[in-house]
């Protein structure tokens, strides 16, 4: 068939491509039979022969077909063949569900036009805010033009002050080197005039040189020959003059000394007057190095302590350091710090937990309750102490030591004497009783003070 197929083909595209002539050829339909088969069954075939075997073949099966049809093979029962519904009601239901689908189609396009409304809407504000930049950019424009123009004429007073500055500075440079000029011919005049007053001075010196040869020579012919005649007004006088000069110097050398001795001398003595001004004064009192309790009166002496016991004179200086340490601590908690909010904006949370203000508020609790702790611990150490200074007042355990009942109760840590009262009673006079009374607090005076006055 498939080669039939392709043999009907190329029949009717050579009838095409022939034109005016009606029918092919023999040798031309041969040619497109073998042409083919060759496309069908491929290059190893019978040729033509294909085509009439696979016809024969065609026909014997279409025969087969035949005889069947008419012997009834084919025939089919159609009494237990359900009926289907009928076309009208299919039709009627396919109208319902476009009806319904029309409805779908309605709501939806209702929909798309809500969307289409709010695109409108959006769209409008775009424009709007597209206006707005416009406006914005031509504003911005302007202020570009106004700015510019104020850059160009501070350009221009720049440059105009930059030429007169150049002006200026040309003069100044002319001035300068006219100045320079005028100077460097004053100092060659000078060095021309101290040349001309080292001339006259190297004169001055041969001629001062010549006269004192004149005078040795002179003087040695007075001593050679005494009874020479010798002119009258000159030589003497030189002889006096050299003598007066020798005498002078000598006598000025004297006087230089005796100034020299006469100020050692005045310092020795000013030495020596200060020294006895300074043994006649009386000795310095050097402090004494405090140690012990600070208090409001002074430092408590621990010397008689430390000779008694040096363990519980360590101990003492230890709780005083503790106390000291202790008060220092107190003294600047009593001045809290301000939290330093200057560096950030108000409103804003800080960007580190340790520079907020709670922080700091928990930090200065912490440190008044560490400080608290490490008072009531000084107590306790301190109330130890003064019980191990007497006997009888500790109880030594395998652990600690600590002081008794009795003694904690009557130790007066946190009560301050008011005031000491005598009461005079009938006894005799060699007996001296003492009783003694604890004021803890105002309510114990006041009801001291209505029973006396009772």
């Amino acid at each position: 068939m498939t080669a039939a197929f392709y043999l009907r083909k190329s029949a009717v595209q050579q009838t095409a491509m022939s034109g005016d002539a009606v029918h092919v050829s023999m040798e031309k339909i041969k040619e497109l039979a073998h042409e083919s088969t060759d496309k069908a069954y491929g290059k190893d075939d019978s040729g033509p022969e294909c085509i009439r075997q696979s016809m024969n073949t065609l026909m014997t099966y279409m025969n087969k077909l035949s005889s069947a049809m008419q012997e009834g093979e084919y025939e089919i029962d159609r009494s237990n063949v359900e009926k289907g519904n009928p076309p009208v009601f299919l039709r009627a239901q396919a109208i319902k569900e476009e009806a319904r689908d029309l409805e779908n189609l309605k709501f939806k396009l209702e929909a798309r036009e809500g969307d289409i409304f709010e695109l409108k809407k959006a769209l409008k504000m775009k424009s709007d805010e597209l206006s707005e930049m416009h406006v914005r950019k031509e504003m911005a424009e302007k202020k570009l033009e106004i700015a510019t123009k104020d850059s160009d004429e501070r350009v221009e007073r720049i440059q105009r002050q930059l030429d007169e500055a150049k002006m200026l500075l040309k003069k100044k440079e002319k001035e300068f080197e006219e100045t320079l000029d005028h100077l460097q011919a004053d100092i060659d005049a000078l060095e021309t005039e101290r040349g001309e007053l080292k001339d006259k001075i190297k004169l001055i010196s041969k001629k001062v040189i010549l006269e004192g040869l004149s005078k040795t020579t002179s003087l040695a012919n007075l001593v050679a020959s005494p009874t020479s005649p010798t002119v009258p007004g000159s030589a003497p006088s030189n002889v006096v003059m050299s003598r007066d000069s020798s005498l002078l110097s000598q006598q000025v050398q004297d006087l230089q000394l005796t100034v020299k001795h006469l100020k050692n001398e005045n310092i020795r003595l000013q030495t020596t007057r200060m020294l006895k001004q300074l043994e006649n004064l009386p000795s310095l009192k050097t402090p004494t190095k405090p140690i012990g309790f600070a208090s409001t009166t002074g430092f408590m002496n621990m010397v008689e302590l430390s000779e008694t016991d040096s363990t519980s004179s360590e101990s003492i200086v230890a709780l005083s350091k503790k106390s000291k340490d202790l008060f220092g601590k107190a003294q600047n908690l009593c001045c809290p710090l301000v939290v330093d909010i200057s560096h950030r904006k108000p409103g804003t949370q800080p960007t580190i937990d340790k520079m907020a203000a709670k922080h700091h508020l928990v930090e200065s609790a912490s440190k008044l309750k560490i400080l608290q702790n490490e008072a009531e611990k000084l107590k306790v150490e301190i109330s130890n102490l003064k019980a191990a200074q007497k006997q009888g007042t500790q109880i030594n355990a395998d652990f600690s030591a600590f002081p008794i009942p009795t003694f904690s109760k009557v130790s007066p840590d946190n009560k301050q004497l008011v005031a000491r009262i005598v009461i005079p009673q009938k006894c005799s006079s060699d007996e001296k009783t003492v009783i003694p009374l604890l004021l803890s607090n105002i309510s114990t005076l006041n009801h001291l003070h209505s029973t006396i006055i009772s």
